[in-house]
């Protein structure tokens, strides 16, 4: 005879059907707990279950409008609010069926123990909590999945990366959520949960802007934005974003695997990940080599007193006042460091040696000098482009005489084989322009000039180095001076050649010429003769007759030059994701920023094409279509008077001075607060 055939024989069929009562019972209080626990996980990651997405798609559909955006915006926040407080609902509604059920099981606990003997009841007592706790924990595992599934299918749905945003170099294996963050690249932005909110640095931020409105506001400002931050953390202490888990898992792997390190890519905006003795490898080899040589100790003290002399020496000629020369002296620097950005698009994937003059002991002397030298460079010569919008107007539409070609030359290492003397005999011959701009004697304005080049120096691995040739990629006169000496280079060989060049353009180290067919091996040899450091490599038409320039494909099409849109072969097309945390305002500009440069750039005949090939880019980082169709394929009247409107000048006198200020960015809460200052 069995146990409940053995109770109902003694103590009559009600008693059993108490004791099945209680097993049921047992089971149901397994399953709800489990249910409160599942959804109060679901509210603290911001998760919506299943069974609520699917029954709101059904009420939401209701609302759909195809192409107004405020409509959508208003669908989308109806459909969180309404997420969130069904969620709150079932806890509660759960809670409730969880005391009835105890209430229920405490009355017939009582009720058997009045029927059964103490030994039975205790008995059976240990029974259910064991057939309790099988229970509890088999539904708990599947709803830990649960939550998995949900969390990937976020990750999986709205994070999907694509293949060129990340390049592993290494033979390791790569766990799929750290690969998805790394792919999304440094300028991906983690929304801050409210309890890694740094407190003193939001309200050191919200204090000065407060400073810059007038005084009779301030205390009222005060109050209201101490009450938003504060509300803002109380109800959202408990708030996890989806991201938060792959940024802990991304690092957590990084943390257990430190013989990995992550780079950016010298081009193309491509996450790098190099096994770090491989990346130290190339580096010693680069800093090795003959432009570099170790030095015994650091010379940043050495550097920094240097520094303060010519600064005195500025003051005291009246070039500067004695506030900029307080300004300029440093006596706290920190040495420069370097790092290499892996160029991707090469075998064996080199290195680009950059140094970081941030805090360096040069860093005021250098950026004066910069300064003057670029206020008084001339844009207006015959090779200087100053962007892809400036050439595009140039050559759009360009009648190429017969038997002419396009070509491109490339400088190899432009920054790297500029001499301290070369780049000062280019400053000197433009000496007469230069004086213009300061009152600087010359022979002190090259001692400095001399001097910056001469000590551009950093540390690697704890140890010291000096560049001994070349400009460093980093400082803030290298670009300035790469821009005289590729002139200097220029006024010395195109007057060498025996013909006259229909067209020559520059961008710092990228020229584009239209020039006779049969000339072309003539014109790279005079290039290369001027100086043996700076050479060319020389890039001809391809078979459509086209050649890449900045980021245009200059076509030659029936002797007319038509530009087209150019992305390279190594480019990601990685720009801002669309579930990064920047402002959607940014978002927006961003495609209509892109959008405006294939309009401008691009021959009418190429336009409608590289639209859509911004669409499916677009799309690629995560932005809902609609959006991509109103402000990509919008009409061209429309876009015109949006030019129109943004350069239009305002004739209002009496607007008042307008002030900046700053605040981090944090998910609802900056908005919040921006709010405040504009009423």
């Amino acid at each position: 005879m069995g146990f409940f055939e053995t109770i109902t024989s003694l103590h009559g069929r009600q008693t059993t059907s108490n004791l099945k009562e209680w097993t049921t019972n047992k089971r149901r209080l397994a399953s709800m707990i489990n249910r409160r626990i599942f959804l109060l996980e679901c509210k603290r990651k911001n998760l919506i279950p299943s069974h609520i997405k699917h029954n709101l798609k059904n009420v939401l559909r209701l609302f759909e409008m195809e192409g107004s955006h405020q409509h959508n915006r208003e669908v989308e926040k109806l459909n969180r609010k309404l997420s969130s407080s069904i969620i709150r609902l079932e806890i509660s509604n759960t809670n409730r069926q969880i005391n009835k059920i105890q209430k229920t099981n405490n009355k017939l606990v009582e009720l058997l123990r009045n029927k059964l003997t103490l030994e039975t009841v205790n008995e059976y007592t240990r029974r259910q909590q064991l057939y309790y706790n099988r229970i509890f924990n088999q539904i708990k595992q599947k709803n830990i999945a649960k939550i998995a599934n949900l969390e990937k299918s976020i990750s999986d749905g709205s994070l999907r990366i694509q293949d060129k945003w990340i390049r592993n170099t290494t033979d390791r294996e790569i766990p799929d959520d750290v690969k998805t963050m790394l792919a999304l690249g440094s300028k991906f932005s983690i929304p801050v949960s409210a309890n890694q909110i740094p407190i003193y640095k939001l309200i050191t931020d919200v204090e000065d802007l407060i400073q810059k409105v007038p005084t009779e506001r301030r205390d009222f400002l005060r109050g209201k934005t101490t009450s938003i931050i504060t509300n803002f953390i109380h109800n959202n202490s408990n708030k996890n974003y989806t991201t938060e888990r792959l940024f802990n898992v991304t690092k957590s792997f990084l943390r257990d695997n430190e013989e990995l390190i992550v780079l950016n890519s010298d081009k193309g905006s491509v996450t790098v990940i190099m096994e770090k003795q491989d990346y130290v490898q190339k580096m010693l080899a680069i800093i090795n080599s003959s432009s570099f040589k170790e030095l015994p100790m650091d010379p940043t003290q050495r550097i920094q007193t240097k520094c303060n002399k010519f600064v005195s020496l500025l003051e005291t000629h009246k070039v500067i006042t004695r506030e900029k020369a307080r300004q300029m002296r440093t006596y706290s620097s920190n040495t420069p460091k370097i790092y290499g950005n892996p160029k991707i698009h090469k075998p064996d994937t080199p290195l680009r040696p950059i140094v970081s003059c941030i805090q360096a002991p040069t860093r005021y002397l250098s950026g004066y000098v910069a300064e003057i030298l670029s206020m008084a460079y001339d844009k207006d010569n015959e090779y200087y482009i100053r962007d892809s919008f400036e050439f595009a107007d140039l050559v759009n539409n360009l009648k190429v005489p017969p038997d002419h070609v396009v070509i491109s030359l490339d400088v190899v290492n432009l920054f790297g084989n500029i001499q301290s003397e070369l780049a000062i005999e280019a400053i000197s011959k433009k000496w007469n322009v230069i004086q213009e701009y300061t009152n600087i004697p010359k022979q002190l304005f090259m001692d400095i000039l001399n001097f910056l080049m001469e000590n551009s120096y950093f540390s690697f691995q704890g140890k010291f180095y000096l560049q001994i040739f070349g400009s460093s990629m980093g400082s803030d006169l290298s670009p300035i001076i790469s821009l005289y000496v590729m002139d200097y280079l220029l006024d010395g060989t195109v007057a060498k050649l025996p013909f006259k060049l229909f067209l020559i353009k520059k961008y710092v180290d990228d020229l584009l010429l239209i020039a006779p067919a049969n000339e072309i091996t003539n014109i790279k040899t005079t290039c290369n003769s001027f100086n043996e450091h700076i050479q060319f490599t020389v890039e001809e038409e391809d078979e459509n007759h086209s050649v890449p320039f900045l980021d245009t494909k200059v076509c030659r099409i029936n002797n007319t030059i038509k530009l087209d849109w150019c992305r390279k072969d190594i480019t990601s097309d990685k720009f801002i994701h669309y579930l990064s945390d920047h402002p959607i305002k940014t978002k927006i500009n961003t495609i209509k920023g892109m959008r405006t440069r294939v309009d401008r750039i691009c021959h009418p005949d190429f336009r409608q094409v590289n639209s859509n090939k911004l669409f499916k880019i677009f799309v690629e980082n995560g932005y809902p279509r609609s959006m991509l169709r109103k402000l990509l394929f919008e009409s061209a009247t429309s876009r015109m008077n949006e030019v129109e409107e943004v350069n239009v000048p305002s004739q209002n006198n009496d607007i008042n001075e307008i002030k900046y200020g700053s605040i981090m960015n944090i998910k609802t809460l900056s908005s919040r607060i921006k709010n405040c200052f504009k009423e």
